[in-house]
């Protein structure tokens, strides 16, 4: 599990399945989890579910190899996005642990769809001007990482579709 990105509110981790099993420090987990896995759409954890992890769950699908588009992403993006915009976890205030929340990204094996979804959002948030310099950005904070072309088409299609929606100013390449 790696740093991506840390600001004084927000600590973004990208990491592999094993990574998530043991993640106890963090506010929220985001799964990117093959289509054939379960039932296309997004799923949250309610209350009842899982009441041992005291972090928010979100399971996402995005295929894996070379079928991954855009829409998933945006997906992904959307859970991501609104988890940090609105501070969603199931944490309640007396277990809050700091200002900052740390949100771990994860897939298999943490080096394609996990950090393809890190770098849509440091671009799509302005903290990075592209997706070649988030993805310089994520490589060095997480060794190993090596997007395949159809993540770099599958992240210039998020962001198209994100700017689509919000009307938001940047760049895709």
């Amino acid at each position: 599990m790696d740093v991506v990105f840390d600001s004084p509110h927000l600590q973004l981790l990208v990491g592999n399945h094993k990574d998530a099993r043991q993640a106890v420090d963090v506010d929220a987990v985001i799964a990117l989890e093959n289509l054939t896995d379960y039932a296309y759409g997004v799923q949250l954890n309610m209350a009842d579910e899982r009441p041992a992890y005291p972090f928010l769950f979100a399971k996402v699908p995005i295929r894996t190899g070379r079928r991954q588009t855009g829409l998933q992403f945006l997906a992904a993006l959307a859970v991501l996005d609104d988890i940090v915009q609105h501070r969603r976890t199931r944490r309640t205030r007396d277990q809050q642990r700091a200002p900052k929340l740390a949100v771990l990204i994860h897939c298999q094996a943490g080096h394609q769809r996990a950090p393809t979804l890190a770098a849509c959002w440091l671009v799509a948030r302005g903290h990075e001007p592209n997706l070649l310099a988030a993805w310089e950005t994520i490589t060095k904070a997480r060794p190993g990482t090596a997007p395949e072309p159809s993540n770099y088409v599958a992240a210039g299609e998020c962001l198209q579709l994100w700017r689509t929606i919000h009307h938001s100013p940047f760049t895709s390449c």
